[in-house]
């Protein structure tokens, strides 16, 4: 039977407040971010995209891995094969849509990566990113790192567990070994009832639980819109 709502008062004041609460939420959860470090990604004639590196394959889960480039601290998690095979696809086809910058594809980085690695031991030495942009001609290297990567266990609208991804993707220019720009991403999803400052993330996900790959694309389109603005 439905509700009449002209005789029940208070639960119209309750209604009124509670969409109130709703959007006051969704203007806070969507202040603008701060401006962006510059020059980006269409200041550069050529860059070069790395394949994203796993973390989880050098160091041990939970473990407090600081980057040499940002000085972030991040934590570990279980990073499956393939995940950062995954992340870098889809950052590559998503920069190829969004910039007329010549970009050298992840997998020519490959081979000479391999073999300056044996150099050092951290994958995100700054000397050693700087070098293999200069030896591929590029004015700047692209390179992300994945720490964490969960699968969503369960169905798009009832998940048992829900998907996590941890990473941060670093624009650095080769002639100065200069980080110019950086974004990270570190997200457990949440059901609304959890977090209701999330309710602007929760509606573009139009309330399903993603999987981590969806996650990622949510999130690397959100870092490629700014980083391939004019």
């Amino acid at each position: 039977m439905a509700i009449d709502s002209r005789n029940k008062p208070g639960w119209h004041r309750l209604s009124c407040y509670l969409g109130f609460l709703i959007l006051t939420v969704a203007g806070c959860a969507s202040t603008p971010a701060p401006p962006p470090q510059t020059p980006i990604i269409t200041h550069y004639n050529q860059v070069a995209l790395l394949p994203f590196a796993n973390a989880a394959a050098i160091f041990e889960e939970g473990s407090q891995v600081r980057n040499p480039l940002t000085s972030k601290v991040f934590t570990t998690g279980a990073v499956p094969d393939g995940a950062p095979a995954v992340l870098t696809r889809i950052l590559w086809e998503q920069l190829r849509a969004k910039t007329t910058t010549s970009l050298i594809p992840p997998e020519q980085s490959v081979g000479e990566r391999a073999e300056m690695l044996s150099e050092t031991a951290d994958f995100r030495e700054r000397r050693m990113v700087a070098e293999l942009g200069r030896r591929q001609g590029a004015d700047a290297v692209l390179l992300g790192t994945l720490y964490r990567y969960r699968e969503r266990v369960g169905l798009n609208y009832a998940a048992d567990t829900p998907a996590a991804v941890t990473f941060d993707l670093i624009l650095l220019d080769t002639a100065s070994g200069r980080v110019v720009w950086w974004r990270s991403f570190d997200e457990v999803q949440q059901a609304l009832s959890e977090n209701l400052l999330k309710i602007g993330t929760f509606l573009k996900d139009k309330g399903r639980w993603l999987t981590a790959a969806q996650m990622s694309s949510r999130a690397l389109e959100e870092m490629t819109t700014v980083l391939c603005q004019p």
